[in-house]
């Protein structure tokens, strides 16, 4: 990406700029937003709106998908794993102040984990 510096055009990380677009999204923009988190589920974790109602709304139903947690079966499962990721997340964002971006990374790579102990890699 060129972007004009003092008449000059100067090449750019198109990579560094779309980063901080998205830091901005999720962690200013949709702090804690439920129709937020649905957006991330339906763009970056693929489910369709019918792929949604066991999660959502996600403040009344996220609490049951952890106690659920992530049994051997359902490691194998990547909707399963996908759902839990998002209410962990969900979690980490409500009871920990983590911002979005952060909790979801951070709930991927706990879900890696407890799949692990199963001999699930994710």
């Amino acid at each position: 990406m060129q972007i004009n510096r003092n008449g000059e055009s100067v090449e750019i990380d198109d990579g560094v700029y779309c980063s901080i677009a998205m830091d901005e999204a999720m962690n200013t923009m949709c702090q804690g937003s439920e129709p937020a988190f649905r957006e991330v589920a339906i763009s970056f974790f693929g489910f369709t709106e019918n792929d949604l109602g066991r999660l959502f709304p996600i403040e009344d139903r996220y609490r049951d998908v952890l106690d659920d947690g992530l049994a051997d079966g359902r490691c194998t499962e990547m909707a399963e794993v996908r759902i839990f990721v998002l209410a962990l997340a969900w979690e980490k964002v409500k009871e920990d102040a983590m911002p979005p971006k952060a909790a979801i990374q951070s709930a991927w790579a706990d879900a890696r984990l407890m799949c692990e102990e199963f001999g699930v890699m994710i």
